[in-house]
């Protein structure tokens, strides 16, 4: 069963939909950005919440904020340069609110469909690749923290409303972590004159301020 035909038969693209031809591939890698803005919104997702659009059996766009695409971007590139098998990057197009990545599209299944199939021995050997992965990508060092190209620090853990400052020093991540380890109360935290815990301290009360306004709304 061809790629068409198995996302025909899981329902994502309706029949008669043929995604095996090259007709779009010109467009996809060399066309006006309009154009392509205008393929993407015809073309099916991979699934109905899904930011992934199936261009072709060449070619798929996903979706980013504007604010991530260029850190994905860099991040894709260097892992490349590091010998890491990620897709290859065709481009990027503004479509709408949103930035949509062009890259290869990697036939096959899934690791986590396949995963529980799997042997012992055949999952040791993707579990040694994939360390192998995160120990090359350690060994990319920078002096401040936050991504590549804007900066910022986008992690479930350092999430705040005022966030962290973009390329943070280590003293601004002990600070921000040291404010929410040491927190009691507002009331507390506006009697210290600690220099050292200022940035945390007075980004922090601020959103701790303005979650007192909205519960109170």
């Amino acid at each position: 069963m061809s790629s068409t035909e198995s996302l025909q038969a899981s329902g994502i693209i309706s029949p008669g939909y043929d995604m095996s031809s090259n007709s779009n591939d010109e467009l996809i890698q060399t066309g006006a950005d309009s154009d392509l803005a205008h393929l993407i919104r015809t073309c099916p997702r991979l699934g109905r919440q899904s930011g992934i659009i199936l261009l072709s059996d060449r070619f798929l766009a996903k979706n980013y904020q504007s604010g991530s695409a260029d850190d994905t971007i860099e991040a894709v590139k260097i892992a490349r340069q590091l010998g890491i098998c990620v897709p290859r990057i065709v481009r990027s197009v503004q479509c709408d609110d949103n930035v949509f990545v062009i890259m290869d599209r990697i036939q096959g299944n899934t690791l986590e469909k396949v995963w529980t199939n799997l042997g012992w021995f055949a999952t040791f050997r993707l579990a040694l690749q994939l360390r192998r992965f995160i120990l090359t990508l350690r060994s990319m060092t920078s002096t401040a923290g936050g991504s590549l190209i804007t900066g910022e620090c986008r992690s479930f853990w350092l999430d705040d409303h005022y966030r962290l400052p973009p390329r943070p020093w280590l003293k601004d991540i002990s600070a921000f972590l040291r404010f929410w380890v040491e927190f009691t109360s507002i009331r507390q935290e506006l009697k210290k004159n600690d220099d050292t815990q200022k940035y945390a301290r007075v980004n922090s009360v601020r959103h701790l301020e303005f979650l007192t306004n909205v519960c109170c709304m």
